[in-house]
């Protein structure tokens, strides 16, 4: 899912369910709906990834 920041303009694809859940309730913070050339050609779009904590795998 695709969130823009209204302030800086950066547009991200969060993949994550509970970084989603708070970017909803986020007022700085608008879903968009990007296609595929237009992800990819924009500069300001920044594509993030699920990645797990060292500190959380260490934890295990």
């Amino acid at each position: 899912m695709w969130f823009k920041n209204i302030e800086t303009g950066i547009q991200w694809d969060v993949t994550d369910v509970e970084l989603i859940k708070r970017l909803e309730k986020n007022a700085n913070y608008e879903k968009v709906e990007l296609e595929k050339a237009e992800a990819k050609g924009s500069i300001q779009t920044v594509i993030t990834k699920n990645v797990r904590s060292p500190e959380k795998e260490q934890a295990k």
